[in-house]
């Protein structure tokens, strides 16, 4: 949330959607466990950055309908178990099946059924998952609600359309409509959220994606509404980092850029040092990602 204000006084506050890089992981490998003192020894640092979803929008989408009914879906609290029509990568691993919840979500590696939202995504019960309306809805309150799917394409270029055709939970029927579906992509870590009849606008939902394990998740909205009839939302895993990832070490005490430990290292950014400790040290090598 951005607040601006000038002496008048004015107010002016807006929300703007932001996606946070994941923190790098490095582990360094010695060239061995154990050295005498005065020996020498190579440390090379390997960094690894979790690929995270960019976003974007677009308005004037349409829904492609589903046209087979997932057995199971029409309910309140329910999720059904989809495989899929061609394997499909998310956050780099492969699935050849998804739970679908009538709440609005899509699971790759849990269960859940639970209606309460959760804000900021990701959920810690969630693992990886894909939310283009996760809100305490139902699919089972008359007898054309449900969970459909359809396939548009042909292979390797195929779309899974999973449609959800939904109201709102009350104790009775709420008659607030919520459509919309996921398009997920073959041969692309892609998924797209379309949007028809959203009559709330999302205001207690959340939208996005995630990756519990890696704690990375890349969000839409998360109770602030914004949704409408035509918005399309893509998610699309962006690029690895290209190599060589660098790192700089630490302390510089008895380190040096080549194997016969001749020139000292003076902290420049670089894959591999050579240590010739003369007592027992602890080296540490630290990562700025540039995306």
């Amino acid at each position: 949330l951005l607040t601006a204000s000038d002496p008048v006084p004015c107010l002016k506050s807006t929300i703007i959607n932001v996606t946070v890089n994941s923190t790098p992981s490095i582990t360094i490998a010695p060239s061995a466990p154990v050295i005498c003192a005065g020996a020498i020894q190579s440390l090379t640092a390997a960094v690894t950055i979790p690929r995270f979803y960019n976003m974007t929008t677009s308005t004037g989408n349409a829904i492609v309908p589903g046209t087979t009914l997932v057995t199971g879906s029409q309910g309140d609290d329910v999720t059904a178990l989809i495989t899929l029509p061609f394997t499909y990568e998310a956050y780099d691993v492969p699935y050849t099946q998804v739970r679908a919840s009538s709440n609005g979500n899509l699971q790759f590696t849990t269960n859940n059924t639970s209606f309460t939202n959760v804000c900021p995504l990701p959920a810690s019960t969630m693992g990886v998952a894909f939310h283009p309306h996760w809100d305490d809805l139902h699919t089972g309150r008359v007898a054309t609600e449900g969970i459909y799917t359809s396939v548009t394409g042909s292979a390797p270029n195929r779309i899974f359309n999973i449609e959800w055709r939904a109201e709102y939970f009350s104790p009775s029927s709420s008659a607030i409509v919520v459509n919309f579906e996921a398009r997920i992509f073959e041969d692309q870590q892609r998924v797209d959220f379309i949007y028809g009849a959203v009559q709330n606008n999302g205001v207690s939902a959340s939208i996005g994606v995630q990756s519990q394990p890696t704690a990375q998740a890349t969000t839409f909205s998360c109770n602030t509404g914004g949704l409408s009839s035509g918005l399309g939302i893509s998610y699309v895993l962006l690029p690895a980092p290209t190599p060589p990832l660098l790192v700089t070490y630490s302390p510089l005490t008895e380190l040096y850029t080549d194997a016969g430990a001749t020139t000292a290292y003076t902290g420049t950014p670089i894959s591999t040092v050579y240590a010739r400790p003369s007592v027992t040290r602890t080296y540490t090598a630290s990562h700025t990602s540039a995306q």
